[in-house]
């Protein structure tokens, strides 16, 4: 996933939010999303996790 950085977090997928779904949830989002060949659109944090 270009545009990606170590320790940035991800609030949404899809316009789906994230920190309320359990980590296997939102494994499975990502995967179907990757398989489907769909664009993938990401709210992610503008700073690096401290």
């Amino acid at each position: 996933m270009a545009g990606l950085q170590v320790g940035r977090k991800i609030y949404t997928i899809n316009e789906d939010l994230l920190f309320l779904r359990p980590f296997s949830e939102v494994e499975t989002m990502i995967s179907q999303a990757f398989c489907i060949r769909r664009s993938l659109r990401l709210l992610v944090a503008t700073k690096a996790k401290e």
